[in-house]
């Protein structure tokens, strides 16, 4: 069911959504990875960006330079009609819409840098780049 939603659901959220409940419920590593590979090249930001955030969940810092790269260029400008701009995401994640993104990058400084100096250069909407500079600076700067 899961996998048929991801599949061919029209909505790119529910693809999303779909994607990172089988990354968290596939027992098979490496039917995650491969799903994972495929969907960072879907033409559905969403998605791209859900797999990117599953593959950064598994990752050690530093982060993979492929995935940060998505996260880059598909995380920054969300309108504020969007539904990643009222709701946290992708789903099973508790918190504001930028919390994942900053959770998995502040083990990693400089990815954290890199998306933030990209999503400042999209025009820094609700200042999330901004924020995560800050992130990003305090990690490298140790308590």
């Amino acid at each position: 069911m899961l996998a048929d939603l991801y599949e061919s659901d029209p909505s790119a959220s529910t693809r999303a959504d779909a994607l990172t409940a089988l990354a968290l419920l596939d027992p098979d590593p490496a039917t995650v990875r491969d799903r994972e590979a495929t969907a960072i090249g879907d033409h559905d930001r969403e998605v791209r960006l859900a797999a990117a955030l599953s593959g950064l969940d598994r990752a050690e810092p530093p982060c993979p330079a492929a995935l940060v790269a998505v996260v880059a260029a598909d995380g920054s400008a969300v309108p504020s009609s969007h539904r990643f701009a009222a709701r946290p995401r992708p789903f099973p994640y508790p918190g504001a819409p930028r919390d994942r993104e900053n959770e998995l990058l502040t083990e990693d400084p400089e990815g954290a840098l890199r998306v933030a100096r990209a999503w400042i250069a999209a025009g820094d909407t609700h200042r999330w780049g901004s924020s995560l500079v800050r992130t990003g600076r305090s990690a490298v700067a140790g308590p």
